[in-house]
């Protein structure tokens, strides 16, 4: 019985994915989006502005966020903005939009879905 829970959650996760377009960026969010992950975050971030490409960023796996990943990235979507840069979001986890609509910052990030 457990298991067919399991097996429905995943199938449900799974079947929320979109396929990101060719051309598209692809940035994942780890699970525990926080202070720890910026620095790196924060470089990629600075690559994908400088390929012009749009970016998708995929926030199904989000199980924490922290302020200072939420600033992040929306400077990263205000530079992107700044750069005519589409940025779209695949699937950004109840945890994700949760944090942002705490701190006020939905609408910054473009999580009004």
């Amino acid at each position: 019985m457990a298991v067919k829970k399991t097996s429905k959650k995943t199938s449900k996760k799974t079947s929320k994915k979109t396929a990101p377009k060719a051309g598209n960026n692809v940035i994942t969010c780890p699970p525990s989006l926080d202070i720890s992950q910026v620095q790196e975050l924060q470089e990629k971030f600075k690559q994908l502005v400088k390929t012009a490409k749009p970016v998708v960023i995929d926030g199904s796996e989000v199980e924490r966020a922290d302020t200072a990943s939420l600033q992040l990235l929306c400077n990263f979507i205000r530079q992107a903005g700044v750069a005519k840069l589409v940025v779209d979001w695949r699937d950004p986890s109840a945890t994700l939009q949760e944090a942002a609509s705490l701190l006020g910052l939905k609408e910054h990030l473009n999580l009004n879905l």
